[in-house]
């Protein structure tokens, strides 16, 4: 019987880490989001953006969740996410490179949440009903 729970308890915590790591990116990007006013203009939350831009950018990760690398990659987007952009991105590029492979690979990681934050508007802009559409 104590043979049987070991992998659920296993496959739990592994999904558990994974979580976190997906708790951490969802909030920067949620407080990052809450200081970006033409978001309101769009009449779209800060929550829903994060959620939107998180599951793209977690959706593109390699590994199965929970998994150590899956998670060190996540922690690596949050990283990118928090960088002031007014400061200097370089020794986060550099930082990050560890993880993506490269600084070139991290350019693109960052990238990928601009592409992501665009994408997401979009999405979300268009699923809103219009003015004057019933229903």
């Amino acid at each position: 019987m104590k043979k049987s729970l070991i992998p659920w308890v296993t496959a739990f915590f592994l999904v558990g880490c994974d979580g976190q790591a997906k708790t951490d990116l969802l909030e920067q990007l949620r407080l990052k989001f809450e200081q970006d006013k033409e978001l309101a203009d769009y009449q779209i939350s800060a929550e829903e953006m994060s959620e939107c831009v998180g599951d793209k950018i977690t959706k593109k990760i390699e590994g199965f969740p929970g998994s150590p690398k899956r998670s060190k990659i996540i922690n690596a987007y949050t990283k990118l996410v928090r960088v002031d952009p007014n400061a200097d991105f370089r020794p986060v590029l550099k930082e990050t490179a560890e993880i993506f492979g490269s600084v070139g690979e991290s350019h693109e990681a960052a990238g990928s949440i601009t592409m992501a934050n665009f994408e997401c508007v979009g999405e979300l802009v268009t699923a809103r009903p219009r003015e004057g559409d019933e229903g």
